[in-house]
């Protein structure tokens, strides 16, 4: 939430770190993924979408403090090098 607030966002309020992305119908998302990654959102309200490594989230932003939650259950199912 933290890091959404203070990026910049468009006229729909969807914020972008690294990448290139074009949203479609999409508002409040939070998108962070490669840079120079290519990502088409389509009808996606409200969420986090994050790509790092091999690994991509995708999360309401309404449970985002389940984040820490998921991120060890890919520790404990794929190992500590998909965090």
């Amino acid at each position: 939430g933290a890091l959404y607030n203070k990026l910049e966002k468009d006229q729909n309020q969807n914020a972008t770190v690294e990448g290139n992305v074009i949203y479609r119908d999409a508002k409040n998302n939070i998108v962070r993924t490669q840079s120079g990654k290519r990502v088409v959102i389509q009808g996606l309200n409200d969420y986090i979408v994050v790509e790092k490594d091999d690994v991509l989230l995708i999360c309401p932003k309404s449970q985002e403090q389940e984040i820490k939650q998921i991120t060890q259950a890919v520790k404990t199912q794929f190992g500590d090098e998909f965090v």
